[in-house]
């Protein structure tokens, strides 16, 4: 779930006041106990015997919260000019956000109250669920603008000691202790005919989005908080510790249900629930504290040695850093039980493996990220700093402060910016320039690794199977090859487009048709997890050889392999598909098809059986075994400005039981692809 960045700030009037009041006092009463409650140990007993806990033994010590060391980063801001320079951008940030509109942080009560440009699409289709969808959507929303917005805020507060800038923030904790819970129920409701239970839908990414931006206004401008504000958020905080114990409990959420514990709704919230604990420090929620660091180790157990998080980027940038950022956190604690896992130690390698030439981003699955946001060339994301920061690899922090050489005005990247401060060595790349990931059955490749701040020479490809690991951000783009050379990609995958309730998402981003590969019965829902591996013959500096087989990809062939070779020198990758049917295809059907990265229409000529395209900085040159004819169509993607890139198909002239084709990508030296417009 992407969501935006808005606004921001204004005084309450006395009817949301009155209101406030109200919602406070039943926080206070609803809550507080929470840790004494005998009900809620009773669902929590439940919870653990519902399901499979990794062999971890009982934490027993205190609760402690380290938090960020913000008095030594000050300190370092009035010596180092590089650190002050962050806390200058931060201050601007916070100067920005006094200027927004408040409806970022006073909740609507009613579907009309919702600004029509923060209206969850999904909710406008949903019919009868419309407003409790929309209001559950704004609940994250809003939580996430916390994280952004607000947090940035309440540094530069305490940073600079401005009155203005600190009833800024306490006026946001004023209006987040009326936010009870943190996520309303309904976020699960995406159609007319679905049902909400009694109890609700359970905890989601508002809960853990709000909890950790709450612990972190308190803990940076802590005695800053007047503390009857405090004390009501901490009760607020116990009430999310007994909705996150219950919901597990009860498994009203689907993914509770379902145990997938790889999914970003069960890491996030099962995050918020140790920070929440850890920050109370109230000995009484030891039992919850360790319920949530267990939901954390299964999984960290479900994550792979090589470090790959299996959703993808986007959500990697989404909940592996805050996994990251946990486990320190509970490390911090003196408790060490979740550093044994081989994940925490190699999320930073497989990170910084998922940059293409061009600052381009390795965007299988659910990804929106197709390319590193411009202020994070220079700058590594945060989900990158918490890997580097988390695991015991000195390579880690050396390497990314190579690729990423200045922080940036996040709560990580200041951190980060500090680390590189005070840092005595050069900051060194000694990681090799390809790498194979089992986990994800996933190969990446590229000429030479360049910083994505510097001029971008290097060309790069990526290529996929598929594993049955794979769930609800699973894409059906089993064997997909995307190929990028400077600045511009020159085969692409489509991505996802800017909103989940798209209806192209499942028309024409996430199925096969959104993939450069076989196109005739493909097994849906795309998020089917099939077992497509992918072999690895050669893999060096000079190029490589792959084969992936498909075959269970589809419900329509014998066999579906793609053998892939590519070499550095020469510039030339060669894809090699042979596909052999159950039943003959009809004349017409579409068999295969290539997305380049020419958003002007491609040159095409040939037929039938050689065919030949080109467009600028590459050519393709098709070849088969039986008469095809190929065509271009316009196609949308989510990748990059203008959107949209000519697509070729390639369809069979007559009925066909096999197909063999030979694609040979040859990419112009120097010149680089360029995505033209028409």
């Amino acid at each position: 779930m992407m969501l935006p960045r808005n606004v921001w700030f204004r005084r309450s009037t006395t009817i949301h006041a009155c209101v406030a009041s109200l919602l406070v006092m039943a926080s206070v009463l609803h809550a507080a106990p929470a840790a004494f409650d005998e009900s809620l140990e009773m669902a929590l007993q439940r919870a653990r015997s519902r399901i499979l806990r990794p062999q971890l033994r009982e934490w027993t010590g205190t609760l402690r919260y380290k938090g960020t060391p913000w008095d030594d980063i000050f300190a370092s801001a009035r010596e180092n000019p590089e650190v002050r320079k962050w806390m200058f951008d931060i201050v601007t940030t916070a100067e920005a956000v006094l200027r927004e509109s408040p409806s970022n942080y006073t909740r609507p009560r009613r579907f009309e109250d919702i600004p029509s440009d923060k209206v969850d699409s999904i909710a406008l289709k949903a019919g009868r669920n419309r407003e409790a969808r929309a209001l559950a959507m704004s609940d994250c929303t809003q939580t996430q603008w916390l994280l952004q917005r607000a947090i940035p805020l309440a540094i530069a507060a305490r940073y600079t000691g401005r009155d203005d800038l600190t009833a800024a923030a306490i006026a946001i904790l004023q209006q987040v202790s009326t936010w009870i819970p943190l996520q309303r129920p309904g976020w699960s409701l995406m159609d007319d005919s679905a049902v909400l239970p009694t109890q609700g839908d359970g905890p989601n990414m508002a809960t853990a989005w709000g909890v950790s931006a709450v612990v972190d206004m308190l803990d940076v401008l802590q005695q800053r908080v007047p503390s009857e504000l405090r004390d009501r958020l901490i009760a607020n905080l116990r009430g999310e510790v007994d909705g996150i114990v219950r919901g597990w409990a009860d498994e009203l959420p689907w993914y509770v249900r379902s145990r997938a514990v790889m999914s970003n709704q069960w890491v996030d919230p099962s995050v918020a629930l140790v920070k929440a604990c850890l920050f109370i420090q109230d000995p009484a929620l030891l039992p919850y504290y360790n319920f949530g660091v267990e939901n954390v180790a299964q999984t960290l157990a479900a994550s792979r040695e090589d470090g790959a998080f299996l959703e993808g980027v986007t959500y990697a940038q989404m909940s592996g850093g805050s996994v990251c950022a946990i486990v320190r956190a509970i490390a911090a604690n003196g408790d060490d039980r979740c550093d044994r896992y081989p994940f925490v130690q190699r999320f930073w390698f497989w990170l910084l493996q998922m940059q293409m030439p061009g600052a381009a981003l390795v965007n299988c699955c659910d990804s929106k990220m197709a390319s590193l946001p411009s202020w994070a060339r220079q700058s590594p994301l945060s989900s990158m700093v918490d890997a580097a920061l988390v695991t015991k690899d000195p390579a880690a922090l050396s390497a990314l402060r190579w690729a990423f050489p200045v922080g940036n005005s996040t709560v990580s990247g200041i951190e980060y910016a500090v680390r590189c401060a005070r840092a005595k060595d050069s900051p060194r790349w000694n990681l090799p320039s390809h790498a194979m990931f089992p986990s994800q059955q996933l190969v990446v490749w590229r000429s030479e690794y360049e910083r994505p701040s510097d001029p971008q020479r290097a060309w790069g490809l990526w290529i996929k199977g598929g594993t049955l690991e794979e769930r609800s951000h699973g894409h059906r783009d089993q064997g997909q090859v995307s190929v990028y050379q400077g600045d511009a990609a020159v085969l692409l995958d489509c991505g996802d487009p800017p909103d989940y309730g798209d209806p192209d998402l499942e028309m024409r981003f996430a199925t096969a048709a959104g993939h450069s590969i076989m196109q005739i019965g493909e097994i849906r829902p795309r998020v089917t997890a099939v077992d497509a591996p992918l072999q690895v013959r050669r893999l060096d500096d000079d190029g490589g050889s792959v084969q992936v087989d498909t075959s269970r990809a589809y419900s329509s062939t014998k066999s579906c392999i793609r053998e892939v070779r590519w070499d550095r020198v020469s510039r030339r990758v060669e894809i090699v598909d042979l596909v052999q049917f159950l039943k003959p295809v009809d004349a017409g059907s579409e068999v295969y098809r290539f997305h380049t990265g020419s958003a002007a229409p491609v040159s095409l000529e040939g037929g039938p059986l050689r065919w030949e395209a080109r467009w600028p900085g590459a050519s393709m040159l098709i070849e088969a075994d039986a008469p095809v004819r190929i065509d271009q169509v316009d196609w949308p993607d989510g990748t990059r400005a203008p959107f949209h890139h000519a697509a070729l198909r390639i369809r069979a002239v007559g009925p066909l039981e096999r197909l063999q084709l030979k694609s040979t990508l040859t990419l112009e030296p120097d010149t680089g692809a360029v995505r033209t417009s028409p």
